[in-house]
Order: C-alpha cells, then structure tokens, then sequence
C-alpha cells in the first residue's frame, strides 16, 4: 500500500498528481517529502531509501540536483553538490571512523580527493 499526504490533485485517469509540500511513501518503504511540482521532486526535499541510505537537499524533476547530504548504509555521508543523481564538484566525504576527505568528483569519481589531517 502507497501513502501519500500533501497537497495533490486528481488527474482524469484518476491517478494522483502531487503538488506543494509532501510525502509519499511506497508500498516497499521508500518516503519522499519535500516540495512537488508536476508529481515529482522539484526544490528542498529529503528521501528515506530501503537500504538505509538517505538524501537531503535540492532535486529538479525527481533527481538529486544541487546541494545536498547523501548518508550510505554504512553510515559513512557525503555532502556536496549533485548533478542528475551523481555526485559532481567540490565534496567532502567523512567515513564510518570520521575520517573527512574532500576534493571534487566528476562522474561519482573522486580521483582528486585528499585526505583533511587534523592536528
């Protein structure tokens, strides 16, 4: 079963089309809220992925796009900037021991990342 709270609209199909402020939750548990326009993920939104990973930051139609916080299930986080669901430019990385790297990444490749010491 689907959940949907917010503001939306019902299309001639009868189908649900999300506008405004809200959320949406799967059938498999993955949540979506945040800003809708023309049923899709458009300005500062945040969601909740059935592996345990998490996104919070901007999306155009549905995509991480802008700045952004992504956690991984291990609980390692990456924030930065995102293109078209990838990880693009300046970032900083910080693993599960805390360890921080920053640099840029280009294509979720990050061949320029250096490691930050701390002293």
């Amino acid at each position: 079963m689907t959940n949907q709270t917010g503001d939306y609209s019902h299309r001639s199909d009868g189908s649900i089309m999300r506008q405004g402020i809200g959320q949406y939750t799967s059938k498999d548990g993955l949540i979506c809220k945040g800003i809708w326009s023309n049923d899709k993920l458009n300005g500062i939104g945040e969601v909740t992925f059935t592996s345990g990973a998490a996104y919070e930051g901007m999306f155009v139609n549905n995509c991480m796009h802008g700045n952004g916080r992504y956690k991984f299930p291990d609980g390692s986080v990456y924030e930065g900037f995102f293109q078209d669901n990838r990880l693009l430019g300046k970032g900083t990385f910080t693993d599960i021991k805390g360890q921080i790297w920053h640099g840029e990444l280009n294509n979720n490749i990050g061949n320029g990342f250096q490691f930050k010491l701390n002293m």
